[in-house]
C-alpha cells in the first residue's frame, strides 16, 4: 500500500490500482498498465514519481524492497532515507566493498546507490544472515542483518539436536552436523520409520515437534511437495506445464500444536485440530504459489498465478492485526524460515520451510530466528538428499499430514 500525495497504489484489499490477486496483468484499472502507450509528457507528476521510486527500490534488492516502503509516501527523499538506512546496516558487516552514501537525492545518484547496494547485498548475504522484520499493522517488511551467531543460541540448538538424535538415526552436535549425517547415509529416508511410510516424513514431523518443545510455541509447521518422483519425472522431460497443473493436494504441510494451545480455542481439541488443518491447507497453497516461480518462463508458467519464491527468513509482529489467516487463527507473532532445495540441476527457492507461531506472550527474537533457520536448513538438507535418492530410482512420497492425520494426531497428543 503506497501513496503519492492523496493517491493510493495497492493490490491489497482496497480498490486495487496495481496488478495482483484481483487485477490481471494488463488490466485497464492497473496504474502501471494504464501508462503504457501514453506519452511521457501526459503522465501526472505522481505517476512519474511512483514509477521512478519503484524502479530505484527494485534495483537495490528486487521486488521485496518495495514492501519496505509500505504505507509511506513515495518521494525521492523517502526512498533516499530508506536506502541510506540499508547502506548503514550493510556497513555493519565486516569485509567486502564499502558503499558510499548517495551524493544527493537526485535520481541518478539514487540509482547508483541502488546498484551498489545490490552488489553489497550479495556480499553481506554470504557472511551474515539477512532477514525481514514485519510489522503487521503497517505491513512494513524491513530488511535486517544478523551479524554473528550469539552464544546464547547454542542452548536451543543443543535441545533440538538432542530431541532429533533420540528419535532419528542421525548423529552430531549441531544441526549442520545432523544434516551431514543424513547426506552420508540417506537410504532410511525412503524406508518406513516409526509410524510413517518414509523416513523423510518422520524427519519432518520430529523436526516440527522439536521446535514446539524447544521454542515454547503454540504451533510449528513445515511444508513441502508430496511426490518427489513426480517432480523428477516432469523435470527430466522438461514438462513444465505439468508442474503448473498440480493442485493443492500435491503439496503437504505438517502442523503440530502444543497441547496447551487449545486454550486459545475455548479448550476445544476439535477446534484446535481444525485450526491446525486450516493452517496446513493454507501452507499447501503457499507451496503451490511458489513452485512455479522457480520454473523457466514458458507460457504455462507466465499464465499461472504465482509469487516470487521467498529466499530469506522473517519475523512478524502483531500479524493478527491485518493478516486474514492469522486473525482467524489468532496468530500474533511468527517466524518463517524458507529454504531452497536442489532437485536434479535446478534450485527451487522456498521449496520447504519451518514456521513458528505464538498467539500471545513474548515476540520472537533474532536469536530465535537464527536457530529456526538452522532447523529449516536441516529439513532442506534431508529433502535434497531424498531428491537425490529419487533421482537414483527410489520412491519418496509423502502420504501423511492430511486432514485425518492432523485430527487423529492432535487429538491423541492432547488427550494422552
Amino acid at each position: 500500500m503506497l501513496y503519492q500525495e492523496n493517491r493510493l497504489y495497492t493490490n491489497f484489499r482496497e480498490r486495487n490500482t496495481l496488478t495482483g490477486k484481483t487485477l490481471w496483468p494488463g488490466h485497464p484499472d492497473c496504474a502501471l498498465s494504464a501508462l503504457r502507450g501514453v506519452p511521457l509528457d501526459l503522465w501526472s507528476d505522481g505517476d512519474v514519481l511512483m514509477v521512478v521510486c519503484l524502479t530505484i527500490l527494485m534495483r537495490s534488492a528486487g521486488y521485496a524492497r518495495i514492501e519496505e516502503a509500505n504505507s509511506t509516501q513515495l518521494t525521492l527523499d523517502h526512498v533516499a532515507e530508506l536506502l541510506e538506512r540499508t547502506r548503514q546496516r550493510y556497513q555493519s558487516v565486516p569485509g567486502g566493498t564499502p558503499v558510499a552514501p548517495a551524493a544527493s537525492t537526485g535520481v541518478t545518484d539514487l540509482l547508483a546507490l541502488a546498484d551498489a547496494l545490490k552488489q553489497r547485498r550479495a556480499e553481506v548475504g554470504a557472511s551474515a544472515q539477512l532477514y525481514r522484520e514485519i510489522h503487521g499493522p503497517l505491513m512494513h517488511k524491513i530488511e535486517q542483518v544478523a551479524v554473528g551467531w550469539p552464544a546464547a543460541a547454542d542452548t536451543p540448538e543443543r535441545e533440538l539436536c538432542a530431541w532429533l538424535r533420540e528419535r532419528l538415526p542421525v548423529t552430531g552436535d549441531s544441526l549442520a552436523a545432523l544434516g551431514r549425517s543424513v547426506t552420508e547415509d540417506p537410504a532410511w529416508l525412503a524406508a518406513p520409520h516409526g509410524d510413517f511410510a518414509t523416513g523423510l516424513e518422520s524427519l519432518v514431523y520430529e523436526s516440527v515437534r522439536a521446535a514446539v518443545h524447544t521454542f515454547d510455541v503454540d504451533f510449528a509447521m513445515s511444508r513441502g511437495l508430496r511426490s518427489l518422483p513426480d517432480l523428477v519425472t516432469a523435470m527430466r522431460s522438461a514438462d513444465w506445464d505439468r508442474i503448473t497443473e498440480w493442485e493443492l493436494p500435491e503439496f503437504f504441510c505438517c502442523v503440530v500444536p502444543a497441547p496447551e494451545a487449545r486454550r486459545h480455542f475455548g479448550g476445544s481439541v476439535s477446534r484446535l485440530a481444525d485450526a491446525a488443518w486450516a493452517m496446513s491447507a493454507r501452507m499447501q497453497y503457499n507451496s503451490w504459489h511458489f513452485i512455479a516461480g522457480n520454473l523457466p518462463r514458458v507460457p504455462a508458467v507466465l499464465d499461472r498465478d504465482h509469487f516470487v519464491p521467498p529466499a530469506i527468513p522473517d519475523i512478524a509482529h502483531f500479524s493478527d492485526q491485518h493478516h486474514h489467516g492469522h486473525v482467524a487463527a489468532r496468530i500474533r507473532f511468527s517466524i518463517r524460515s524458507p529454504q531452497g532445495v536442489t532437485v536434479l540441476d535446478r534450485r527451487f527457492n522456498g521449496f520447504v520451510d519451518v514456521r513458528l507461531l505464538r498467539c500471545d506472550g513474548r515476540p520472537f527474537t533474532e536469536l530465535d530466528l537464527q536457530v529456526t533457520h538452522r532447523l529449516s536448513g536441516f529439513v532442506a538438507t534431508a529433502t535434497g538428499a531424498a531428491a537425490q535418492l529419487v533421482a537414483g530410482g527410489a520412491d519418496v512420497t509423502v502420504t501423511a499430514f492430511d486432514t485425518p492425520w492432523h485430527a487423529q494426531t492432535i487429538t491423541a497428543a492432547v488427550t494422552q
